[in-house]
């Protein structure tokens, strides 16, 4: 199996996992929860810039405009990094961050941007959570993932 192979399968297989868990997930995430994203994020920006030293930072658009399925390829992340936005923005202005910074890294790194604001969030949201259960020992139960 050659390394671009093996790098697609390990990832399909994380994705299966990790969508499977949060399907299956009946509480909220625990006070850590950001750590996930945020490993995420340093191992594909990691994994990002290998690709970019060794592939060119343009290497991505050839592979998009080279047929129909780079199309569509190209699309459906778009839209899928659509949708993540979408469900970014309004926790980030509850917790009085302004999402123009976040927006221009991701359009800067993509994924890797969208992944560091949901860290961000769910670090500012523990946060919150872990000064209210300080005050009421009660919320510390119902938190816990």
């Amino acid at each position: 199996m050659s390394t671009p192979n093996l790098i697609a399968t390990v990832a399909v297989i994380g994705f299966i996992i990790f969508t499977s868990a949060q399907a299956g997930r009946r509480s909220p995430p625990g006070l850590k929860a950001w750590g996930g994203p945020l490993a995420a994020a340093l191992g594909f920006f990691g994994f990002s810039v290998i690709t970019v030293v060794q592939e060119g930072p343009l290497g991505f658009w050839t592979d998009h405009v080279q047929d129909l399925w780079g199309n569509q390829i190209w699309i459906d992340l778009l839209l899928a990094g659509s949708i993540a936005w979408s469900f970014l923005v309004p926790r980030l202005r509850r917790l009085g961050l302004s999402p123009w910074p976040w927006l221009v890294l991701v359009y800067a790194t993509g994924s890797v941007g969208l992944l560091t604001a949901w860290a961000r969030i769910l670090y500012a949201e523990s946060r919150a959570t872990g000064s209210a259960a300080a005050a009421d020992p009660a919320l510390t139960l119902a938190h816990r993932g």
